[in-house]
Formats: C-alpha cells, sequence, structure tokens
C-alpha cells in the first residue's frame, strides 16, 4: 500500500511541476512578445515608448522569422 501512495504522491508531484513549467513557459513568452514588440516600435521610429502599454500583446504570436 505505501508503494501507492508513494505514486500518488509522485504522480501528484509531476502534475504541479507541469503546470509549474506550463506557466513559466507562457511567462517567457509573453516577456519575449513584449520586447519583440519594443524592437520593432524602436526600428519603426517611435520615440514614446510608453504608448505600446496601450497594446494589448495577448493576441500576438511570434513567427519563426
Amino acid at each position: 500500500m505505501s508503494d501507492t501512495l508513494d505514486s500518488e504522491a509522485l504522480l501528484a508531484r509531476a502534475a504541479e511541476l507541469e503546470r509549474k513549467l506550463a506557466d513559466l513557459e507562457a511567462r517567457a513568452q509573453s516577456r519575449l512578445v513584449a520586447a519583440e514588440l519594443k524592437a520593432e516600435a524602436v526600428r519603426a521610429g517611435m520615440i514614446d515608448l510608453d504608448g505600446l502599454k496601450l497594446a494589448d500583446a495577448s493576441t500576438l504570436v511570434l513567427g519563426e522569422d
């Protein structure tokens, strides 16, 4: 019976770690999108980058290029 409890504990731990990993990946992707958006705004000649705060970057996705 202790094997079952150990297995359940390991499965619960694995599920928690997978959730944390997914959260970290989402946060990293969000930061990457924000950085790319800022870089493109600077390239386009935008001087006041405070306007980027108004953009909804949650719908943006990065392409391969």
